[in-house]
């Protein structure tokens, strides 16, 4: 089981995400009808895949029931290829699930099809850091309907 203590991204600095608060937050996605969900972090997209780590970890690693695809480093021409794939895949009310890190489609045009291809996305904040003018962008690139809310998470600095 993992401690509350945050979990360093960078060699100085971290991001927070309290185990209890994932839990949490898996409890109240799983409760909604999706079968893929962006989690889309606008300017810091290293705190989208920390976010899909830590939600799998949450529910005990990936499973047949629920996978993690970090894009939130691909190439171009990977995004279009995860796109395509979410768009063919099982069918909405199938009780499969995806989480999904992806770059900013303000950051990367290509992220736009990608969280389209999905059925939600969910923003993913760092507080007294992420910029309102990048959250306004990302959201102007998606349809804002499909934004089920946002992730604050707190940073701290090493010691």
């Amino acid at each position: 089981m993992h401690s509350e203590q945050a979990s360093t991204i960078g060699p100085r600095a971290g991001v927070g995400f309290k185990e209890r608060d994932l839990e949490l937050l898996w409890y109240r996605l799983a409760s909604l009808r999706w079968r893929a969900l962006a989690l889309v972090a606008p300017g810091r997209p290293e705190l989208a895949s920390r976010l899909l780590q830590r939600l799998l970890d949450a529910v005990g690693g990936p499973s047949r029931a629920v996978r993690g695809v970090d894009a939130s480093q691909a190439t171009p021409g990977r995004i279009r290829a995860i796109s395509r794939a979410l768009e063919r895949a099982a069918p909405r009310d199938s009780r499969e699930r995806v989480l999904v890190a992806v770059p900013s489609p303000a950051e990367l045009p290509e992220a736009r099809d990608l969280v389209a291809a999905c059925d939600h996305a969910l923003l993913v904040l760092l507080l007294d850091e992420s910029r309102l003018v990048e959250v306004d962008r990302t959201l102007a690139l998606i349809d804002r309907a499909r934004v089920l809310g946002a992730v604050l998470a707190r940073s701290f600095r090493a010691s």
